[in-house]
């Protein structure tokens, strides 16, 4: 990987924003604008994606349904891989095969569930960037819970696609685990050394709310033959 830095101890390392690893796998460029240098804009992608949080991320809308309980806008940590953040929803549904939560008074099947608000691009299959969110997400809850990590049956993680309406399940969890280290190292790399990563123009420009600052555009076509001709002059 050639990107691992050595802390001197656990402060020494920033913690990350699991959200944010979700914007490096989209774009590490995008990311580094965001991140590094402040850039911020929206368009109609970020504002519906707004919209969709604002009604799953209320902490004061819980629910207890039968041996279900639904938990909104949890926060998490992970003290190991230096991760914070809050997710969409939880569920515990109470199982004998479950992690015995000692709050609850019993065993519970965890499932985290990360809303958003386009589609899959394959059927039956999370978009990766959204994948290595709900991992990492996963990752701060067996923490959390003390969960067996050779058992990952305890601990589920889907996203809804809101133009789908449903929920796709998470796949390739140990693979993915392996990414969000890898992801994180280089994070904390252009984090220490403040470089912005190269981008690259391509089908995901569209979509993308910094476009217009990441590529700027001349648009005014008599100004940029104007500039043409004075460089020409030159």
């Amino acid at each position: 990987m050639g990107y691992k830095k050595n802390y001197e101890s656990r402060e020494d390392m920033p913690d990350v924003q699991i959200n944010l690893l979700q914007h490096f796998a989209f774009c590490p460029r995008q990311w580094g604008l965001m991140e590094i240098e402040g850039s911020w804009s929206e368009n109609a992608h970020v504002v519906s994606g707004n919209i969709l949080h604002k009604k799953v991320d209320n902490p004061f809308n819980n629910e207890s349904r039968g041996d279900l309980k639904i938990s909104r806008g949890l926060s998490l940590h992970s003290e190991k891989y230096g991760l914070v953040g809050i997710a969409d929803c939880v569920e515990f549904e109470k199982s004998d095969i479950g992690i015995f939560i000692p709050r609850l008074k019993g065993k519970y099947i965890i499932r985290v569930i990360e809303y958003k608000n386009g589609r899959p691009h394959e059927a039956g299959k999370i978009n990766f960037p959204d994948a290595l969110q709900v991992a990492a997400q996963i990752m701060c809850l067996e923490e959390m819970f003390g969960a067996d990590t050779d058992c990952p049956l305890f601990i589920e993680g889907y996203v809804f696609y809101n133009k789908i309406k449903r929920r796709v399940a998470h796949k390739d969890l140990a693979e993915l685990k392996l990414k969000v280290v890898e992801t994180l190292a280089l994070m904390r790399h252009y984090m220490s050394t403040q470089t912005i990563p190269e981008g690259e123009k391509n089908i995901r420009c569209k979509a993308c709310s910094l476009v217009d600052i990441c590529l700027p555009k001349i648009k005014d076509k008599d100004l940029f033959m104007r500039i043409k001709k004075r460089e020409n002059r030159n």
